[in-house]
This record gives structure tokens, sequence and C-alpha cells, in this order.
């Protein structure tokens, strides 16, 4: 049995990550267990009513709790503690950790993961790409969002292509919280997470009163929160890098625009998926759509597409997978692409390809 410990990322890391170690599952006949998807768990088909997010389901005929789920996947790192410390089972348990930055192929590293009979694996760069290739389609059946949650894309792409011969899908990224270490820095109002937010800010070194760590924001906390925005909006925490992937709603526009040259032939429309409101005066006399706006809903619209065309993002990825849609990830958090003058603007069909795996 292969459990993960921890999760990285929002929606799109875990599914990959969730995915490539059922391809490993399947592969080698080994049931796996991943904790941390307890919080998309009730979305899928594999695990909504799968107390342990494992592989085989281990399925219950009732809703399970998020909070069973969560309890189970804030006992692991004790679990794993424990059996660290009974030597004399060392034979039947083991840990491995994947360093940052570490590439783990589980295909190669099979024998070593079969000869324990409980494994704890910790890292993002796990990967099996022989396997997940193989047994993609099995992934794409498992993977499969709930009903409720497919029906309301399925009558919006039905009433589009009534009237359009291609659909295109627009991820537009403008969240910032989970590039600044979880503080929401995309908006002038006090973050949802107070209490959090304000012991990072301290821990950082910003000037906050002691009262004002109990989750009240006062006049301390605006003015840290403030300055850090100001020092931080387009910066990744810990890395000092520029955050290229973000982009003005204008530059969208612009993108949209250039899109229209490339199908010109063709009567398209854009459905935009975004993790924030979008100004839509910025679109004007553009055939712009938007998706529901849920997570889940709107991963799957952008599935049903013909292309799909964003920053780069393990989301807009899993979107092109399961949909075997051609993506164009156009810009990441080291390269941009620039979207500044719609004239400059040159997309090529051969930018968009299927993603079948991860690197």
């Amino acid at each position: 049995m292969i459990i993960i410990k921890g999760h990285y990322g929002a929606l799109g890391n875990r599914l990959w990550q969730f995915a490539y170690l059922i391809a490993f599952g399947i592969e080698n006949k080994i049931i796996i267990s991943y904790p941390g998807f307890y919080e998309y768990a009730k979305y899928f088909n594999l695990t909504r009513n799968n107390i342990f997010c494992s592989f085989p389901s281990i399925s219950i005929p009732f809703k399970v709790p998020e909070y069973i789920r969560c309890k189970y996947f804030n006992s692991v790192p004790l679990v794993k503690r424990l059996l660290l410390r009974i030597n004399r089972i060392n034979k039947i348990y083991s840990h491995h950790w994947v360093k940052t930055g570490e590439y783990f192929d589980l295909d190669k590293e099979s024998e070593f993961l079969k000869s324990n009979k409980i494994v704890t694996l910790e890292g993002w760069l796990t990967r099996c790409n022989k396997s997940f290739i193989k047994h993609s389609s099995s992934i794409k059946y498992l993977l499969t969002p709930v009903r409720k949650y497919r029906e309301k894309s399925d009558r919006l792409h039905k009433k589009l292509r009534m009237k359009y011969e291609l659909i295109i899908g627009v991820h537009i990224r403008k969240d910032l919280s989970d590039l600044y270490g979880g503080i929401d820095v995309g908006s002038n109002k006090a973050p949802s997470n107070i209490s959090f937010a304000q012991k990072k800010l301290t821990k950082m070194g910003y000037d906050l009163g002691i009262e004002e760590i109990n989750g009240i924001w006062g006049e301390k906390s605006k003015k840290a929160f403030q300055k850090y925005k100001d020092n931080t909006q387009n910066i990744f925490l810990g890395i000092g890098e520029k955050d290229h992937s973000l982009y003005t709603f204008e530059e969208y526009a612009n993108l949209v625009k250039g899109l229209q040259k490339l199908f010109k032939n063709k009567k398209i429309a854009f459905l935009i998926s975004s993790d924030t409101k979008v100004d839509l005066t910025h679109f004007n006399r553009l055939p712009i759509y938007l998706a529901t706006g849920h997570f889940i809903e709107d991963n799957y619209n952008l599935s049903k597409c013909d292309y799909i065309i964003g920053p780069q993002s393990t989301f807009t990825y899993w979107s092109s997978f399961y949909g075997s849609v051609p993506l164009f990830p156009f810009s990441d958090s080291s390269n941009r692409f620039d979207l500044s003058d719609e004239k400059r603007i040159n997309i090529e069909l051969s930018n968009f390809k299927v993603c079948n795996h991860l690197f």
C-alpha cells in the first residue's frame, strides 16, 4: 500500500498527483491512498463515498463528511512517526521523501516501492508516465466529476454548439493567494483568512500589534497588509522573481482578438474560465461567454472545448488531458507572452498540443 503524505497546490496539482498514483496502482496491483485529496473528494466518482481517497475504492453507502477525511489526512504524519520508531517492523514499512525539485519515477522504482507492505511517499514530483499513458482511459473514467457538476456544462456547450463552429476555452488566472503564501492579496479588503495572514505578516517582520493577532483587522494590520501587497504584488514569496503569468483583462481581450485572426474562417465563441470576476467591459463586441464560475464545472467546461489557451497551469493541463483538447499554455512564471498589442500577437495552430502527461 502506498500513501501520499501531504498535499501540493490546489485542484490541478492534486488531480495530477492522484492520477499518477492511480496509474501506478493499476499497473502494479497495489492499493494506493491520497488523504490530501479530501477537499475535492466529494466532486469525483471515485472518491465521493470513498473514506480513504483510495484505489481500489473503499466506499461506504452514504456521504462521507469532509471532517472525517480531514482527520485521516492529519493522522498520516503521526502514523509515519510511530512506524519509523518501531524498528522491529521496518521490513514492512518505509518512508520516502522526494526532495524539492527532485524527480521520482514510480515506474523505475517499482521494485523498491513493492518491497514493503506500507510505504508513505512525500513530494510533488512523483511521476510514472509509462503507466500513466497506458492507463489514461481508466484514469479519466475514475476521476470523472459527479453528474451534478457536469450537467450545467453539458447544457451550456449544447447551446453554444447550435450557434458556433468552434469553442475556444480561455483560462484567466488572477487569484494570487497561492503565490503569496496563502495570503489573499487580490483585494484591498481584509483577507478571509485574517488570523493566518496576520501571523504570516508578523513572521515576515511586519509591524503588527499583539492585540491584532487574534483576528482583529485594525490599522496596523491594514498598513502592514498594504505594504506587503506593494512589495510583493508580482513576486513569488521566497523566490523573488516576477510572475509573468498574470495579465490584465485588456491583454486577455487582445488575446481573443488574436485568436479571431487565427480562426477567421470559422464562427467561434470564447468560453472564459476564471478564478475572479471578469470585467466584461474590456470584451465589448467579442463573442464571449462565461463558464459557471464553479472550479469543478469550469475545469470540465474547458475539457469540452475545441481548443484551450491560458497561462501555464496544471488546471488547464488537466482539462486538456481529460478532454483530449489541444492546449496552448502561452506563458509561465518566467516567460511572458506579449499581449500588449493585438497587432503583434502571432498564434499558430502548431502552438496547440494535447497534454497527455506532465513532464
